[in-house]
């Protein structure tokens, strides 16, 4: 039933956003307020959304957010970032090309 697979990805991604709570604790400030701007996007996005796909400036900014967590120093807290947002990402936007750093972005922490 397409309405009970609809409420197993909001559950998800309600676990995704708790990853993320979490991890805020050990993560520097800057990456703290890239995340917290993306989770207000993605907030706005679910009370104004009336069907079809998010918005792809939510994805952007989702994809920023996974920019600037995988630069964070705290390798645990970092890891349950990326958790958060990697589940955030599949959960909202499944059919998005792989995340991919753009020009000047750095994977290695």
């Amino acid at each position: 039933d397409r309405h009970d697979a609809d409420s197993l990805v909001q559950l998800r991604i309600g676990i995704n956003i708790i990853d993320l709570r979490r991890a805020r604790y050990g993560l520097a400030a800057t990456t703290i307020a890239v995340i917290d701007d993306m989770l207000d996007q993605l907030a706005i996005a679910c009370r104004s959304h009336a069907g079809g796909g998010m918005p792809t400036e939510l994805l952007t900014s989702v994809d920023r957010a996974l920019a600037k967590a995988v630069t964070d120093p705290n390798d645990n807290a970092r890891e349950d970032a990326l958790i958060g947002l990697v589940g955030i990402r599949r959960g909202l936007f499944p059919d998005a090309p792989a995340y991919r750093p753009r020009t000047g972005e750095s994977v290695a922490a």
